[in-house]
């Protein structure tokens, strides 16, 4: 018997049917080949449990645990939108008290809480910044209060399934925000008893024997000026004073310009001169009792 052109037409059926499965279990991938070994296996149970297999069986028991498995991730999924709606409304009440924060003062000198805005202003712009989640989400109650200088606002929303069912009824729950008012600074209110008495503090600079009760003095923040040497001639100061050279960096520079201040006498050729840089810190009025007062700040005051 010549075999030369097919070997496969020499074998007998049976081989020819050996080799034919085994090229399809070749084929298939590992995870065809677990379950179908799964589904024998799981048979093979069934059968050896019950005596013979038992039509619509698998059925039943997908009738079953189908309903319960998307119960299951249903609620998770509406947990999870709870905390998102949570979340939101978090943001919502924050922002909206910090913005009401602002105004809890009046502003022609009442020191009441809640005298600049009502609480039913509160309440109403409060609701009107709320996000819509539409018919799932209804809020009941969106409250405000005034307590030891501090704004709460507290809103009180149900949600309801997207999913109506009789046996799970609307979800309650209560997000409250609270922000300082902006109050300003009392020192009377803050010193308390055995505390240090409140003590005023001042500015000094470098090189001075003046303390400054201003932090814009014009002996500590200059406003410097920069003019050619020839353009100078014949100015005054703010005061009338006429302008001399600097006793540190001299008169004129390389470049003929200079530098000067208005409240200034003197004229510099170098702007990085000492005579018109501050070294400005800040010390109690006690430290420096041996110093006299500005004119400039004395005049303001």
């Amino acid at each position: 018997m010549r075999c030369s052109k097919n070997i496969k037409e020499c074998l007998p059926g049976k081989e020819k049917r050996k080799m034919a499965l085994q090229a399809d279990k070749t084929r298939q991938s590992p995870l065809c080949s677990f379950l179908k070994t799964s589904r024998k296996v799981f048979l093979w149970i069934l059968k050896k449990r019950e005596g013979r297999y038992r039509k619509a069986s698998l059925t039943v028991e997908a009738a079953v645990a189908v309903p319960v498995f998307l119960l299951a991730v249903g609620s998770i999924l509406g947990i999870l939108d709870i905390y998102r709606m949570q979340s939101l409304i978090k943001t919502s009440l924050h922002q909206s008290a910090m913005e009401l924060g602002m105004y809890a003062y009046g502003e022609n000198g009442d020191s009441s809480i809640g005298s600049g805005i009502s609480s039913a202003f509160c309440m109403a712009y409060a609701r009107s910044r709320m996000p819509d989640f539409g018919e799932h989400v209804k809020f009941s109650y969106v409250g405000t209060a005034f307590r030891n200088n501090e704004l709460i606002l507290r809103a009180q929303a149900e949600y309801k399934l997207p999913v109506s069912l009789t046996f799970v009824p609307p979800i309650r729950f209560t997000n409250e925000a609270k922000v300082n008012c902006w109050v300003g600074w009392d020192k009377t209110k803050d010193i308390g008893e055995g505390d240090a008495q409140w003590e005023e503090m001042v500015y000094i600079s470098e090189n001075e024997s003046v303390y400054h009760t201003s932090p814009s003095c014009t002996h500590i923040e200059l406003s410097i000026h920069k003019e050619f040497a020839e353009d100078l001639d014949g100015q005054r100061n703010a005061y009338g004073e006429k302008y001399h050279s600097c006793e540190k960096c001299g008169s004129d520079g390389e470049t003929g310009i200079i530098y000067y201040t208005e409240k200034g006498n003197r004229y510099h050729s170098s702007e990085h001169c000492s005579g018109l840089k501050r070294t400005v810190h800040m010390v109690k009025k006690s430290e420096v009792s041996h110093m006299h007062q500005c004119q400039r700040c004395s005049g303001k005051e």
